[in-house]
């Protein structure tokens, strides 16, 4: 079992955090996460954020925001993840405080929706990570 070491959302002492080192259908289910918490024709500034999120984490990894269902692997889930390659794109590293509240909310939300999928269940592991200050467990 490897483990990713979380980031604090809000490290107390100033100073910066290290993202997460999260595989690409990890992204993925954050992209369908966000894409589940709005639609196209956002009307709120949080809406507005989630479709610039799901820009900014397809682009980085070079994939058409509306195609990016079928970059998805449906057995992706907690017993198949991996930690993401050192040389893979990170979006992250462009997230504020605020885009990761947004992107926790997201991802509950799917996750209770999704409970009895593999990627629902993932989804709630991300979740929970950017909740805590815990370790997220990747099996092989």
């Amino acid at each position: 079992m490897i483990y990713v070491v979380n980031f604090s959302m809000a490290p107390t002492d100033g100073s910066a955090v290290s993202p997460p080192r999260w595989h690409l259908q990890d992204w993925l289910i954050c992209i369908e996460a966000l894409v589940t918490l709005t639609d196209p024709e956002a009307t709120t500034p949080s809406e507005r954020r989630a479709w610039q999120l799901i820009e900014t984490i397809a682009a980085a990894f070079e994939i058409d925001p509306t195609a990016y269902i079928f970059e998805i692997d449906d057995s992706w889930g907690p017993q198949t993840a991996v930690e993401g390659s050192t040389n893979a794109p990170q979006p992250a590293a462009l997230f504020e405080s605020d885009d990761w509240a947004l992107l926790e909310t997201a991802l509950a939300e799917f996750a209770d929706t999704q409970q009895h999928t593999k990627r629902g269940q993932r989804a709630c592991q991300l979740a929970a990570a950017i909740d805590t200050d815990e370790q997220l467990p990747l099996d092989h």
